[in-house]
């Protein structure tokens, strides 16, 4: 923004200026590690770019210069200069935000925030936004996205961990396994390519999950009601073979056949935060337990292998081939 005729110069304690309403920094963001080297260069020789200031009724606020401004409060300065300009509330968003853009000095979630703020509080669009701060719409778009993403994701990339395509990347995974991919992505330096197909190969996974567990509900609904019918022709003193003892003699070989079946349960269906809702549905049917790996399993059982579908047949042995015998020749 271009300096007005009426800017004046002021001169007061940094220490009384307020904040600008819409600064993106907050105060649990950490400066930037050159932020010594420009308190010690304010030490020296004072402020070579004053901060810009406007009145209102509770003092004077920032408009721009917040990171100046607190350099000469940790060098001690009790007095400084700044410009003092009249700016509303929009010119005041735009003031800070094109002075940090200009310098590069905002991390990708700041630079959201700063969006944000126009969207937000004055309905700029996007394609407004992009034109005003010379910034393709697609850019402005995946910023504000950002501060869709879980909190510690965001803290990631504006910690220069992630970036903001890998987040993108991460944030397409389930809920629940995002914070352990963003940390395998950061552990093993992975690519964003790399990090997209692990993040569809968890969405296909819990998919499957959620299915076969599905499966498994509805098939339990289904033996209840069998179990109740059961329990009233036994009451009538009907002689009869019981279903349930005929369904789990029948599936016992799938439950102790399965590839699946590790130590007695199913490693094909499991939870990563205790169950409690199914534990209490499957009480006294079967049993489900947090094992070594950390995740919730299913007791791999003919009750719960009569009615999934994602059976895995174990590999078979690779049998030697028996050496054929040389012919014995005699003479004659």
């Amino acid at each position: 923004m271009e300096k007005k005729s009426e800017d004046a110069i002021t001169e007061v304690d940094p220490a009384t200026l307020l904040p600008n309403p819409y600064q993106v920094r907050r105060p649990s963001d950490a400066f930037d590690p050159s932020f010594d080297q420009l308190v010690e260069s304010v030490r020296k020789t004072g402020l070579i770019e004053l901060p810009i200031v406007r009145e209102t009724k509770n003092g004077l606020q920032i408009a721009a210069g917040h990171r100046r401004v607190a350099a000469c409060i940790k060098a001690g300065l009790k007095s400084i200069k700044c410009i003092l300009r009249r700016l509303t509330d929009e010119q005041m968003a735009e003031v800070m935000l094109e002075e940090n853009l200009k310098r590069k000095t905002l991390n990708p979630i700041e630079e959201a925030r700063g969006y944000a703020n126009f969207r937000d509080h004055f309905r700029w669009s996007e394609e407004k936004i992009a034109g005003r701060f010379q910034v393709t719409r697609d850019i402005v778009a995946q910023r504000l996205r950002l501060l869709t993403f879980q909190e510690e994701i965001q803290h990631m990339v504006a910690q220069d961990q992630l970036t903001a395509s890998h987040a993108e990347a991460i944030s397409t995974a389930p809920s629940s396994k995002q914070l352990e991919l963003a940390q395998t992505v950061i552990d093993k330096k992975l690519t964003v390519k790399e990090t997209a197909e692990i993040a569809r190969h968890l969405v296909y996974q819990e998919k499957a999950n959620r299915q076969a567990l599905e499966n498994i509900a509805s098939r339990l609904e289904s033996f209840d009601s069998r179990l109740a019918d059961l329990d009233q022709k036994t009451a009538r003193n009907q002689e009869l073979l019981t279903w349930f003892e005929f369904q789990q003699h029948f599936w016992a070989w799938k439950a102790q056949s399965c590839g699946q079946n590790v130590n007695g349960f199913c490693r094909g269906v499991h939870w990563t935060s205790e169950p409690s809702d199914w534990i209490q549905r499957l009480k006294g049917i079967v049993r489900i337990e947090k094992l070594e790996d950390g995740n919730w399993h299913v007791q791999a059982c003919s009750r719960v292998c009569a009615h999934c579908s994602s059976y895995e047949r174990p590999a078979k042995p690779v049998s030697p081939r028996p050496m054929r015998k040389k012919p014995i020749i005699t003479q004659v």
